[in-house]
């Protein structure tokens, strides 16, 4: 995996592999793909819709409590009980941290709304890139170090950031603009981790789209979870690569661990109890894996040949599906796509994962992310 800045391999690892948590949880079995999200909730209601997210890491408390207004002129609720009241006005002009949510708010109509984003260099979006190059949407510095003076001359009525364990939000919120800390990565269900469209729908003001995205997804999720379930033999999966001599693994109770279980494979650490990452050094992986029949590489703007994977470490040739050249697949996740799609639209990698561990079941159909890694 080629060298990144901290906080944006922490959010691709948080965003597509492993999710927040490290602790044991309900298993696979346990928490079914099509169960809801865990730590949003969202209670509408005639005048108001009353919104809750939930800390991943202590779920007796909260990030936070929001009441989304559905009329500029409509007075709150008495009882709002300390929650971030938004009203259409303040959805006008958003600030977005992460081109998963600016996507998924292009898909529903709002991308007039974004006029300022954090981490800038990282949106591939193109409406993103042009108007940051036009001065139509501000760059407002990274998460860590925001600037200040660029944030406030735009006076965006709502931040929006991806949650991961131990962020600091301090910075922004002393610039006393209501802040979202959006937390589907920490989802280990798929369709848990879909669900929140519904949140960046209210955002939209479009929950009905919202709402049709994710019963479109959840029914072909469902539909392909069901196709792959009729296979009749399992393969076994190994993912990743090693990162400065650690190889970082999705826990078996992990979303990724999930998706392959529901695609008909069998994770070689589906037996481990955590929802998060297991660091593993290579000769742990080496001893279970060698033998995988499939191995899943993501890395970001990289060639994949074998030659590459060898030319990054050499003992990777002693896993049979490098050795073989067979079995081995890769996905660039720096092609615009990847990253904003499959949080939001998990039938899709689904669809991926089904057609290259089971050929027979998809057979005219093309990987959307991965390809075949050859010599």
């Amino acid at each position: 995996m080629m060298k990144l800045p901290a906080v944006i391999l922490t959010l691709i690892v948080a965003c597509l592999c492993f999710g927040c948590r490290s602790g044991e949880h309900a298993s696979a079995g346990e928490q079914e793909a099509g169960s809801g999200a865990k730590y949003l909730t969202v209670t509408p209601d005639s005048a108001y819709t009353l919104v809750r997210i939930v800390n991943p890491q202590d779920t007796s408390r909260l990030l936070g409590k929001y009441i989304f207004m559905a009329d500029d002129s409509v007075a709150p609720p008495s009882d709002h009980d300390g929650a971030v009241l938004l009203r259409p006005r303040d959805l006008n002009n958003l600030m977005v941290y992460s081109s998963v949510h600016a996507s998924a708010l292009k898909e529903l109509g709002a991308m007039e709304a974004i006029k300022t984003v954090g981490d800038a260099s990282y949106f591939t979006i193109p409406e993103i890139k042009q108007g940051l190059a036009e001065g139509r949407i501000a760059d407002g510095g990274t998460q860590q170090e925001p600037v200040k003076e660029r944030i406030l001359k735009a006076r965006p009525g709502l931040i929006l950031v991806s949650y991961y364990n131990g962020m600091d939000l301090s910075a922004l919120q002393r610039l006393g603009i209501p802040v979202i800390p959006l937390a589907e990565s920490c989802e280990a269900s798929p369709l848990g981790r879909a669900e929140w469209i519904k949140l960046l729908g209210l955002i939209a003001g479009n929950s009905a789209g919202a709402d049709s995205i994710y019963n479109s997804v959840s029914a072909e999720y469902n539909e392909l979870k069901k196709l792959a379930s009729g296979a009749d033999k399992r393969p076994r999966v190994l993912t990743e690569t090693m990162y400065q001599g650690v190889w970082a693994l999705p826990g078996g109770r992990s979303y990724a661990a999930r998706m392959i279980a529901d695609a008909g494979g069998d994770y070689l650490w589906a037996d481990d109890a955590r929802e998060g990452s297991i660091e593993l050094p290579f000769e742990s992986v080496l001893a279970r894996g060698k033998d995988a029949d499939v191995w899943l590489i993501r890395s970001y703007g990289l060639q994949h040949t074998t030659n590459w994977l060898k030319g990054l470490d050499e003992r990777y040739m002693l896993f049979a599906p490098a050795r073989n050249c067979k079995g081995l697949w890769g996905a660039d996740t720096s092609v615009p796509g990847f990253y904003e799609e499959t949080p939001f639209h998990p039938d899709r990698l689904l669809k991926d994962y089904i057609r290259i561990l089971h050929p027979s079941l998809l057979p005219d159909y093309t990987p959307r992310y991965f390809r075949p890694i050859e010599k």
